[in-house]
């Protein structure tokens, strides 16, 4: 697989992955669910809303060899709201108020679709 085949589907997986956020995080708010599974649902949701970073970085390590900076690109620009959705995956046996962070990670997944898109959109 070459590293232009997989840059290409990066805006497919975001759109894919930012879909699964709002199909996992939406239900949260309405069904009165206990800590345990809302804290899956929300782990599914955060691991989907990362799926375009690993998919960058895949692509990036790829090809290192043309443009040695490029990973390092890929993650200054897309490490603010991934970091934080990284953090709450690493801390999500401690959160309480589930809804509040489903909130967190829909704004997080919703911000970061909308600057690959027009990241994409500009570089197309």
């Amino acid at each position: 697989m070459d590293a232009d085949q997989v840059f290409a589907a990066i805006p497919t997986v975001n759109n894919l992955s930012v879909a699964i956020v709002i199909g996992c995080v939406v239900p949260t708010y309405f069904l009165r669910l206990d800590q345990g599974p809302s804290r899956w649902i929300l782990a599914l949701a955060i691991v989907s809303g990362l799926s375009t970073l690993v998919l960058t970085l895949a692509g990036a390590s790829i090809s290192v060899a043309r443009y040695p900076f490029l990973p390092l690109y890929f993650v200054l620009v897309f490490s603010p709201l991934n970091l934080v959705l990284i953090a709450m995956l690493a801390c999500i046996r401690r959160l309480n108020r589930v809804v509040v962070w489903s909130t967190v990670v829909l704004a997080c997944a919703v911000i970061d679709w909308a600057g690959i898109s027009l990241l994409v959109l500009a570089l197309t």
